[in-house]
């Protein structure tokens, strides 16, 4: 859609190209400002520890909402409705004030005491394990990739789309844009680009919410929008309205209740990569004051990509030149819907100011996922693991390390994966950190037996349940059909449909408490 606006006589290169300009020169600064003020690893790991609440807020905010959640989530809500917006409150009450005001104080306090860089040697060090730490590094380094992968596949897609290049040569220049923050400035590098990156999204997608919502009518669209014809595939799947939740029980339902609300709320209080922004703050205090902060930036950049997806049928709908949904026009796929918003209902230089936001949101994500895979691989299982000598030149190796797994695994992610891949990340790594993290900061009884079989239990739950259970990843990875002859174990059963971290993540903190009560604490670190 996009490409056939940059392949006709409207593209203005003067005008694409100026931005691109523009846009790449911020980068080269922030990058330069990053990695003239990192002098040691400290600055690499955690910033030097001196960033002040509003740009943690920004910085967190900004790794948080990335590409997947404006493009991604607008145009799920392009697909099921006003429903999704239910997404934002749970970004708002898990991702930022349930993390920032419950686990925050207690990740910076016990992290800060035990000199903790990264969320594995946190764990490492309150349980006095080194394989609890290599194991939450490993987990890392091995499953992120497919989260990363998948972001990297979708900004190549879309430069391949917009600029005309070759998809492989965009995912090269894309790594290498990454690798230039990651290796060169760290994580001070990267909070410096996210403070001015997460302004442009934030701007940029309030302005594209504010012309869709004109074009479907201004305010009254919140209900109007329940008065728009909804597709025959949808009502299938059992989407009634755009305006109210689909049919209970239905397919969609399973998915929109299990995988994004619940999976996404309890992913939200385990991502290392966001976790590790805790240990950067001067004290305790200022992660209460960026709570505000964080708030306004998720609410305006996740609220705003996904109002402007739901509102989209009605804008095209209602317009007498297009007189169809903004679903049925991208030909039912629902990743497409916010770039076709784009296209539609935005000037043109305003559309290219967009897609360099978008752009922008996935550049936050990627670096932050990048700086977690190779301090995990460098640091927790190398230098803490290994006993490999300690040195910031490791860790920027282990990034380029890590930036070459993920361009293989982009390359060989198939199509449609960007939301799956996302979603199996978010699931592994709530059921294998989140019991522990909580046993690490909250429970002073916690043992480090029980953290080792919660772990266990919960990579080896949700990976079984991927492979043979849940039929959407079971049926394509085909090993249950192979051995049992059908799709799924429970083919036909709910189960079959609900997410595996429903599943995953109440089983290993049941494993956590019972055998944490059924084992003594011996020399784990107090708190």
């Amino acid at each position: 859609e996009l490409g056939q606006r940059v392949n006709s006589a409207a593209f203005n290169p003067y005008i694409f190209y100026g931005i691109a300009i523009a846009f790449l020169a911020l980068l080269g600064i922030l990058a330069y400002l990053g990695w003239v003020r990192t002098k040691n690893s400290d600055d690499f790991m955690l910033a030097g520890k001196r960033v002040p609440p509003w740009l943690m807020a920004i910085s967190y905010g900004s790794a948080l909402i990335s590409t997947s959640s404006i493009v991604g989530f607008g145009g799920k809500a392009g697909g099921v409705g006003l429903a999704m917006v239910l997404i934002v409150a749970i970004n708002i009450g898990m991702g930022v004030i349930m993390a920032y005001i419950v686990f925050g104080p207690k990740i910076r306090a016990v992290g800060t005491k035990m000199g903790a860089q990264t969320m594995p040697e946190l764990l490492g060090l309150r349980f006095k394990s080194k394989f609890i730490q290599g194991v939450a590094g490993v987990v890392n380094f091995v499953f992120m990739p497919l989260y990363a992968g998948a972001v990297l596949v979708s900004v190549s897609r879309l430069m391949e789309t917009i600029i005309g290049i070759n998809f492989g040569v965009a995912l090269i220049i894309y790594a290498v844009i990454i690798a230039i923050y990651v290796v060169g400035g760290g994580l001070k590098g990267m909070i410096f680009a996210d403070a001015v990156l997460g302004i442009l999204k934030f701007v940029g997608v309030a302005t594209m919410f504010i012309i869709v919502l004109s074009k479907a009518g201004g305010f009254g669209a919140f209900s109007a929008v329940s008065q728009v014809p909804v597709p025959e595939a949808l009502v299938k799947e059992g989407v009634r309205s755009f305006g109210t939740l689909p049919v209970f029980g239905s397919p969609i339902w399973w998915q929109l209740i299990t995988t994004l609300f619940f999976g996404i709320s309890v992913g939200l209080l385990s991502q290392p990569q966001l976790g590790v922004r805790f240990l950067t703050l001067k004290n305790t205090r200022d992660i209460k004051i960026a709570v505000g902060f964080g708030a306004v930036f998720v609410l305006v950049v996740n609220g705003g990509g996904i109002l402007t997806g739901a509102l989209s049928n009605l804008a095209a709908y209602s317009n007498p030149a297009i007189g169809k949904t903004a679903i049925e026009m991208v030909g039912m796929n629902v990743d497409s819907i916010i770039p076709f918003a784009i296209r539609s209902f935005l000037p043109e230089w305003l559309g290219y100011i967009i897609l360099f936001t978008l752009f922008s949101a996935a550049l936050s994500t990627s670096t932050a996922q990048i700086h977690t895979m190779a301090t995990s691989l460098g640091y927790d299982f190398m230098i803490k693991g290994l006993k490999v000598k300690a040195s910031i030149g490791l860790v920027k190796a282990a990034a380029l390390i890590s930036l070459a797994v993920v361009i293989i695994v982009g390359y060989l992610l198939p199509k449609s994966i960007v939301a799956t891949a996302t979603a199996m990340f978010f699931g592994i790594a709530a059921s294998v950190f989140l019991p522990s993290i909580c046993g690490a900061i909250f429970w002073k009884r916690c043992t480090r037996a029980a953290s080792i079989a919660s772990m266990l239990t919960g990579i080896g739950t949700i990976v079984f349940m991927y492979f043979f259970v849940h039929i959407k990843e079971s049926a394509s990875i085909g090993l249950c059909n192979m051995f049992f002859g059908k799709p799924s174990l429970f083919e036909g059963n709910w189960l079959s449909m609900c997410d595996p971290t429903c599943i995953a993540v109440p089983l290993s903190f049941l494993v956590l408490f019972v055998v944490g009560f059924l084992t003594k604490v011996t020399n784990e670190e107090s708190i």
